[in-house]
């Protein structure tokens, strides 16, 4: 996808499988490049079990997904690995009522409109605005160009659904809410990276398509 204009018109309201490497070695397609997402950033290990300390302050360690973890018997988190395409939502945009909020979930500074819930996540909407804001997107390496460009601090949570760009982006996409100017919303273009998602283990939960599932 090309670079998404930042004063384009949006809409508030509108805006699968498991991929499982042979010999259990998790892997991540980052365009045509395969990657291992063990090697992508030293600190990786740990990113994920921050992320689901903030899920669950009573996670004490991984589980796999499906069995429970360490810490009181609950299953662990799902924990997706990938590259995702990040877009801003400039300061006058986007003001209208969002896919969620008729279940109690605004898309807030600090939260990202996704793809549809069913793809990106396995989820229909009433699920996914349960879980919405549990969800944890952190970019890597992204932290200096928000700041330099008025925008949001990661990590993100999950407040709407994007509009056609987003929904129809060739790889995982996210929409900022909100930058502080519309000069920082354009400046800030349409950058790609690596990216953590942790979310919480509920029926039909599951990476984005193009992520791979690390634990």
């Amino acid at each position: 996808m090309g670079l998404l204009n930042a004063t384009r018109p949006r809409r508030g309201a509108r805006s699968a499988g498991l991929l499982q490497p042979p010999g259990g070695q998790a892997q991540a397609w980052d365009l045509n490049e395969r990657i291992s997402p063990l090697l992508l950033s030293p600190g990786i290990e740990s990113q994920p079990l921050q992320a689901a300390a903030i899920l669950d302050p009573g996670f004490e360690g991984p589980g796999d997904g499906a069995s429970p973890g360490r810490g009181g018997g609950k299953p662990g988190p799902v924990i997706c690995r990938g590259t995702a395409a990040y877009t801003a939502v400039g300061p006058d945009q986007a003001h209208g009522v969002g896919a969620f909020s008729g279940h109690g979930v605004h898309p807030d500074d600090g939260t990202v409109a996704i793809g549809p819930p069913g793809t990106i996540f396995g989820l229909d909407k009433a699920a996914m605005a349960k879980v919405a804001p549990h969800v944890v997107i952190q970019p890597d390496g992204l932290d200096w160009i928000l700041k330099l460009d008025g925008g949001p601090a990661p990590p993100f949570s999950v407040g709407d659904v994007g509009d056609e760009h987003i929904r129809n982006s060739p790889i995982t996409a996210f929409d900022l809410y909100r930058f502080k100017t519309l000069h920082g919303a354009k400046a800030f273009g349409a950058p790609k990276r690596m990216t953590t998602i942790t979310l919480p283990q509920v029926p039909g939960a599951r990476c984005p398509p193009d992520f791979v599932r690390i634990r």
